[in-house]
C-alpha cells in the first residue's frame, strides 16, 4: 500500500540505453534512442529530424526495446525538439476570446457596443 508521502512507481525502470528500439503503443517503430538525460532521451528518426521524448511516457522498458504509452498518429503531442520542452512554455490551450468581447466593456451599457 503506498501512502501520499511515497512516490508512485510504474513498475518500469527508467534506465535508458543508446541503440534500444522505440516502439508506441499501436507496434509502430519511431526510430531508436540516440541519447539521453535524466529525464528524457532522443530518438534517431530514420529520414526525419530527431526529436526528445520523455521518460515519463515509457509504459514498457526491457534490453531489446522501449515501448511508449501513445499511438504513432500521436507522436506530435509528445514529440519535443527540446529535452526540457521550452518550446511548450508559452503555449496557451485556451481559446482566444472573440473581438467583440476584446473592444466591448461587459460592465458599460449592458455589453452592447458604444
Amino acid at each position: 500500500m503506498s501512502t501520499a508521502t511515497e512516490p508512485t512507481m510504474t513498475g518500469v525502470d527508467r534506465i535508458v540505453s543508446s541503440g534500444l528500439d522505440v516502439y508506441t503503443i499501436d507496434n509502430k517503430r519511431l526510430g531508436r534512442v540516440k541519447e539521453t538525460t535524466a529525464t528524457h532521451f532522443k530518438v534517431d528518426a530514420r529520414f526525419r529530424r530527431d526529436y526528445w521524448l520523455t521518460k515519463a511516457r515509457i509504459v514498457c522498458l526491457d534490453d531489446r526495446c522501449i515501448g511508449m504509452h501513445f499511438r504513432k498518429d500521436e507522436l506530435d503531442l509528445y514529440r519535443m525538439s527540446d529535452p526540457y520542452g521550452l518550446e511548450f512554455a508559452n503555449r496557451t490551450f485556451e481559446r482566444p476570446k472573440p473581438a467583440r468581447d476584446r473592444i466591448v466593456d461587459p460592465d458599460v451599457r449592458g455589453g452592447f457596443p458604444l
